[in-house]
C-alpha cells in the first residue's frame, strides 16, 4: 500500500535526486466593459506540456533571463503580444510546485498600468503556443459557486486541486492553485 500524504502545492515533496525547473506566469489585471478581468490561456493540443490546458501566460525560465518577473513579462508578451511596458508590476507570490510537470512556479501579479487602462488592451496570441484566450471577470472567479476542491492522488502524494468554472472553461491543476492564493491572499 502507498503511503499517500496530503501536501500543500506551495511547499515541495522532499524526495533525494528530484529537479524543480523554474518557471513564472503573469496574472495580469485590467479594465474590460467596466469590470475588472484576468486574461488566461488555452494551450494548442500540440505543446509538449500542459497540452489543451488552460493557464496564466507564462513559461519555463531561460538561463538569460534575470529574474521571474523579468521570465513572466517575456513570455506574456510572445505568447499574447503584451508589451512590457503596459504592465504595473505589484507583487510576486509565493512559488507553486507543479510536481506532475516538474516546474516551481512564480506567480507575478501585475495590473494594466493607469496611463494604459483607458486604452482597450488588445491581444495579439502566438498561433504556436495560443489556441485560445479567455478573458475571465475578477467578480465570477471571487463567486464561491464557481470554486470546488477535490483531492486527487499521484505518486503517492494526494492534493486539494481547486477548479473555478467559467462558462463552458475549467481552470484547475497549478493555475486554479495559483488564483486559490491569490484570491485569498490579495485585496485589489
Amino acid at each position: 500500500m502507498t503511503d499517500n500524504r496530503l501536501i500543500d502545492d506551495l511547499r515541495p515533496p522532499l524526495d533525494d535526486g528530484f529537479t524543480y525547473r523554474p518557471a513564472s506566469v503573469l496574472l495580469l489585471i485590467y479594465p474590460r466593459r467596466g469590470e475588472e478581468n484576468i486574461v488566461f490561456i488555452r494551450r494548442p493540443e500540440t505543446m509538449v506540456h500542459h497540452k489543451g490546458q488552460i493557464s496564466l501566460p507564462g513559461g519555463a525560465q531561460d538561463p538569460t533571463d534575470q529574474d521571474a518577473v523579468y521570465t513572466a513579462l517575456r513570455e506574456a508578451d510572445e505568447e499574447l503580444g503584451i508589451d512590457p511596458g503596459v504592465v504595473e508590476v505589484l507583487g510576486t507570490m509565493p512559488p507553486v510546485y507543479a510536481r506532475v510537470s516538474s516546474f516551481v512556479i512564480t506567480p507575478i501579479i501585475g495590473r494594466l498600468k493607469d496611463s494604459q487602462a483607458a486604452n482597450e488592451l488588445v491581444f495579439k496570441p502566438s498561433q504556436y503556443e495560443v489556441a485560445e484566450v479567455i478573458e475571465v471577470p475578477l467578480s465570477a472567479l471571487r463567486d464561491p459557486a464557481n470554486h470546488r476542491v477535490e483531492q486527487r492522488t499521484a505518486g503517492g502524494f494526494t492534493y486539494n486541486i481547486h477548479f473555478y468554472t467559467y462558462g463552458p472553461y475549467e481552470i484547475w491543476g497549478a493555475t486554479g492553485r495559483i488564483l486559490y492564493e491569490f484570491l485569498t491572499s490579495w485585496k485589489l
